[in-house]
């Protein structure tokens, strides 16, 4: 039983899901990513932004973050998660 739970645990720390990048408007994009386990916003800040600067290289152009928002996950009740409103310039 012991084993079975801490596989679980494992397993719902790598688990991550984000929207990818959505156009808002010209040249303007956003990404929410959300991330299960024992994570901070600040942590799924900092994926979500690199998934951002991915985007923008493969433009050949440079990451400015418009805005962001980041909240840490509450114990068995929501995940951590962050959103980036960027532009690539």
């Amino acid at each position: 039983m012991k084993l079975q739970y801490f596989v679980s645990i494992i397993i719902l720390a790598g688990c991550a899901h984000t929207s990818g990048v959505v156009p808002t408007s010209d040249n303007r994009y956003k990404i929410h990513r959300i991330e299960k386990g024992f994570v901070t916003g600040l942590q799924v800040k900092a994926d979500a932004l690199a998934d951002a600067n991915t985007f923008c290289a493969g433009l050949n152009k440079k990451l400015e973050v418009v805005s962001s928002f980041q909240e840490d996950m509450v114990l068995f009740t929501a995940d951590a998660h962050a959103e980036i409103e960027f532009l690539c310039r």
